[in-house]
């Protein structure tokens, strides 16, 4: 009996230890969790922020670089438009001195007929060389200005090289941008993969620990159910001992007195023995069957209760389950659609760069 008491003491505190052990584990779970979760949700805010605003930074400045290409694209083409005026009045010009230093053959002849007399001399030939002197200014004018021209065509064609170069980088750091983009997803896509396996680690671990504890629960109540047992038998057996001891008392003291009645009183002993024992049997088996049937209720009541936590646990799960897919599915879609943009980008700028490259 006193293995049997310190057995039992012993698995009760190593059941109250493992209890405690497994309640401390499930918290220090439990704050990991969150602190996990607490801290992927903070990172991955942060970086999506940061990614936006790199991706507004870039826009923006597509846009301003595209604005600045069309206005050189529009000068140029003003400017190119004005040389070739300039070109047809210069060629006009030249047609015209060209006139005037060949006169026709019929201001010739007029000529040659005035100069016969002295009288015919009114041809005002100073006007002649005044308008021949304006003529060769104008002309000397519209060389310097061509020369203007051309040289403000040179350096908007060095502007135009440069933008274009401009454009190439910029195109250059949102391929970068984009590979880092890209490269970011995955490292996310891996995290989430690595905490998925750790949580599923620590499920196995929770439910073995929580094995273990059912299994240990299940011996201790096995063993004090038969201590219970055997305290309800020698109970019984000290009452029948002291009832027994003091019969042998009275029979004692009546065999001293009446020695005849001795077989009477013996065949009544083993009448009332027998009757003991039956009524002894048959109170055991009763206390056995009651037993049995606490034992089974409160393993039923005990496996009921497992399985609700183990419910709990898995709905929980899934509920964490379908947040994080959901994130995840939003994250794709904003990376997606992020693409989407650049991509719709890259093609509005391919036919402003063929037509740079035409002109």
């Amino acid at each position: 009996q006193q293995s049997l008491t310190q057995e039992k003491r012993q698995l009760a505190s190593e059941n109250t230890k493992l209890q405690g052990e497994l309640q401390a584990a499930l918290k220090e779970n439990k704050l990991r969790n969150r602190l996990q979760e607490e801290n992927r949700k903070g990172t991955e805010k942060v970086q999506f922020k940061k990614l936006l605003k790199e991706l507004q930074i870039l826009k923006a400045e597509l846009k301003e670089k595209n604005s600045a290409l069309e206005n050189s694209l529009l000068a140029e083409k003003y400017l190119k438009s004005s040389l070739e005026q300039e070109k047809k009045r210069f060629e006009q010009t030249l047609s015209q001195q060209q006139a005037e230093d060949n006169p026709p053959l019929f201001l010739n002849n007029q000529l040659r007929g005035a100069c016969t007399p002295s009288g015919h001399m009114t041809y005002d030939m100073q006007t002649l060389w005044i308008e021949n002197a304006n003529v060769r200014a104008k002309y000397r004018t519209m060389e310097k200005e061509y020369d203007r021209v051309k040289s403000q065509n040179c350096s908007f064609s060095d502007q135009y090289d440069e933008l274009v170069s401009k454009k190439n980088q910029i195109i250059a750091n949102n391929q970068e941008a984009i590979v880092k983009l890209q490269s970011t997803v995955y490292e996310l896509k891996a995290r989430q993969s690595k905490d998925e396996i750790r949580e599923k680690g620590l499920e196995d671990s929770m439910l073995r620990e929580k094995r273990k504890s059912s299994k240990l629960q299940k011996r201790v109540d096995e063993i004090a159910a038969t201590l219970q047992k055997e305290q309800a038998t020698c109970d019984k057996h000290r009452v029948e001992l002291k009832e027994a001891l003091t019969k042998q008392i009275q029979i004692m003291e009546e065999r001293e007195k009446l020695a005849v009645a001795l077989q009477k009183a013996e065949d009544c002993n083993t009448r009332l023995q027998e009757q003991q024992r039956a009524e002894a049997r048959y109170q055991f088996k009763q206390l056995h069957d009651k037993c049995q049937c606490e034992q089974q209720k409160t393993a039923l009541e005990e496996s009921k209760t497992a399985l609700n936590e183990l419910h709990q646990n898995y709905t929980a799960l899934g509920r964490r389950h379908s947040d994080v897919s959901s994130k995840y599915c939003e994250v794709l879609t904003r990376h997606n659609t992020l693409l989407l943009s650049d991509d719709k980008l890259r093609y509005a700028q391919l036919p402003q760069q063929s037509s740079t490259l035409l002109y």
